[in-house]
């Protein structure tokens, strides 16, 4: 396969700065090219800053081997099972992520396509181990068991790889907009793939033919989607046609990275267009037909709708949004409109924990939630039977406060509260009296019942 030219826009021909990268990323960048490696910032950060945005990720390609990259950095780990990466570490949050250029024959999910966030990696890789666990406990007798393959560590995997050429690496990447770098060498821009057209003209391509991208890895998909809507971009035209014929491949796909695909999509602040955007597209409807059902057109019902719009104005102002939030943001308007209809009897009747269950196991069974994001999203959502008087004048149980899940349980009643228009009031709790005299009506009651 012949590879293509590059273009090359000189420093006074687009509008990145050295000012606006983060200063980090800049560090990593300008070591790297200080020990004579090609140092790229490359993908979503060049597009981003190409666009006047500012960019929440600063990945970085280079030709220095893992190995390499961990002997510049000390502070700096390999992650990775298929293709390893380097994560320089700055902070017990921040992380620059740097790749060596992958080559074409390299087979595995793309290079820049992996999950960035720490915790996803590690939940991934907690799920295929519990697999293991199950797989040993169907053997017949110990004895039977098959002695588990040790799996090689990262640096292991690295020195069997083959790597590439920054052009391979472009071609190896999703779409045509984030398939850009930029050389720190002498600040240029450089495209492979013709990201910067489809950047000027608004437009969303997959590299390649789509028809054989998406088959290879139909994430690919979601990701099309997310950066048209995020981006007010149209969907090229082939690039559209080969979704529609692939949109049921992603029933197939890991759910470690479905459910970080969704997270993306909730916490890039445009969750409005991109969620209506996979909803024509019939991508939502493939993935999770309980969702598609439960978020209905705009103009049915624009609760859901509002819902997500107060979420992303949250996220755009800068703030932090845990994910069973994101979650119960996106999936609990159905529940917590019951708690709206029944009066303060119908609420005490009703199981909220069987109608938490009812709605939201479809839903996180399918994406993959992990075990502790599954269980905060249950009990926040629980929560709102106890919190929702404190709207009407109300007072929340003391009891609540203690709990670890309060501070997330209260945002999701307040964030719900504005999507519906509805004043919060100042946050107050029941005295301790209240809470003496209805603890002391529990003891009588169980003193009763055991009398009897």
């Amino acid at each position: 396969m012949s590879l293509p030219e590059a273009r090359i826009l000189p420093r006074a021909l687009h509008r990145i700065s050295r000012q606006d990268i983060d200063p980090d990323a800049l560090k990593v960048l300008n070591r790297l090219y200080r020990y004579g490696y090609q140092s790229y910032l490359v993908g979503g950060g060049v597009r981003d800053l190409l666009t006047g945005r500012q960019p929440k990720d600063y990945d970085i390609g280079t030709d220095a081997e893992p190995s390499e990259v961990l002997e510049l950095f000390r502070n700096s780990r390999v992650i990775g099972r298929r293709f390893p990466i380097v994560h320089v570490l700055f902070s017990r949050k921040k992380f620059i992520e740097v790749a060596t250029f992958r080559s074409l024959e390299e087979e595995g999910e793309d290079e820049g396509e992996l999950p960035s966030d720490p915790d996803s990696v590690e939940e991934e890789q907690r799920l295929l181990e519990e697999a293991d666990v199950l797989l040993d406990e169907n053997t017949e007798t110990p004895a039977d068991r098959p002695r588990k393959r040790r799996r090689p560590s990262p640096l292991e995997i690295a020195a069997t790889q083959e790597y590439g050429t920054p052009a391979e690496d472009a071609l190896r990447r999703d779409l045509t907009v984030n398939g850009l770098f930029y050389d720190i060498s002498d600040f240029s821009v450089i495209d492979y793939v013709g990201g910067l057209d489809d950047l000027s003209e608004g437009i969303i391509r997959a590299i390649g033919d789509p028809m054989i991208r998406f088959e290879e890895d139909p994430v690919r998909m979601l990701r099309a989607v997310r950066h048209a809507a995020r981006m007010d971009f149209s969907i090229e035209e082939k690039t559209l046609e080969a979704i529609d014929h692939h949109q049921n491949l992603l029933g197939a796909c890991n759910r470690a990275r479905l459910i970080e695909e969704f997270y993306r999509d909730l916490r890039g602040g445009a969750a409005v267009p991109t969620f209506r955007l996979l909803k024509e597209t019939g991508l939502l409807s493939e993935l999770l037909p309980e969702l598609d059902r439960l978020l209905p057109p705009e103009s049915v019902d624009p609760l859901p709708w509002r819902r997500l719009a107060v979420l992303d104005r949250d996220i755009q102002a800068g703030e932090e949004i845990s994910n069973s939030v994101l979650l119960a943001m996106l999936m609990t308007f159905p529940m917590i409109r019951q708690l709206d209809r029944g009066n303060d009897e119908a609420r005490r009747r009703t199981d909220y924990g069987r109608e938490a269950y009812r709605y939201l196991k479809p839903l996180t069974s399918k994406l993959g939630v992990s075990r502790r994001d599954n269980e905060q999203l249950f009990l926040i959502s629980i929560a709102q039977r106890r919190m929702r008087p404190f709207l009407e004048g109300g007072a929340v149980p003391r009891f609540l406060e203690r709990k670890d899940y309060f501070s997330d349980a209260f945002r999701l009643l307040s964030m719900d509260a504005e999507a519906r228009d509805q004043a919060v009031p100042p946050l107050q709790f029941t005295t301790g009296n209240q809470r003496r005299r209805s603890g002391r009506r529990r003891r009588r009651s169980g003193r009763r019942h055991r009398e009897s």
